[in-house]
């Protein structure tokens, strides 16, 4: 959020972080409400990857940003010595953890190796991908620091959508770009 503040200043826009970090905050605490009915044995396992090129690469604590958010939206995360960092999927670890939610932050999903399909999220159909509101800005994907107050809410209810099932993403979307960007921004 500091940054956030940064950015405002050297925009000359300094009242835009209050009403960024507010909204973050306020996101933060529907989520934070909502997942505080969750018990932590219940909470979903999640694996962040990046499928361009049909490749699979884990995402792990390099991409610190997108894993915190999933962290904050009640995912569980490899961690420890099952951290892949970031590193071209080993199946055996990917198994072993078996994930029940697949986010995967390539725009373009490419075709995935086989064995994905052997995964509990896959079978499930619980496999998303990130959405961005311009295909052709790469800042506008939702879990990236800007969009980072929808990114929770997107994340909070593809984990469980029961517990948010009355949260319109769509009206989010509208709020929070006519909140930060000061204009209705739709996706194309």
């Amino acid at each position: 959020l500091d940054m956030v503040r940064k950015a405002c200043d050297e925009a000359g826009v300094p009242e835009r972080a209050e009403t960024y970090i507010n909204l973050w905050q306020k996101n933060l605490a529907f989520v934070n409400e909502r997942l505080a009915k969750i018990p932590a044995d219940k909470r979903v396992k999640v694996t962040l990857i990046n499928s361009n090129g049909g490749e699979i690469t884990v995402r792990g604590s390099r991409s610190k940003f997108c894993i915190d958010l999933i962290k904050y939206a009640g995912g569980i995360v490899m961690e420890g010595d099952k951290d892949p960092k970031d590193s071209a999927a080993c199946a055996e670890l990917v198994f072993k953890f078996d994930p029940d939610v697949i986010i995967d932050d390539y725009s373009n999903t490419g075709n995935c190796p086989e064995w994905i399909e052997h995964l509990r999220a896959v079978k499930n159909k619980r496999v998303y991908q990130i959405p961005y509101d311009d295909k052709d800005a790469w800042i506008t994907i939702w879990t990236f620091n800007a969009y980072s107050p929808l990114g929770l809410l997107w994340l909070a209810k593809n984990f469980y959508p029961e517990e948010f099932a009355d949260l319109d993403l769509d009206k989010a979307q509208d709020d929070f770009c006519v909140t930060v960007f000061g204009s209705n921004f739709k996706k194309k």
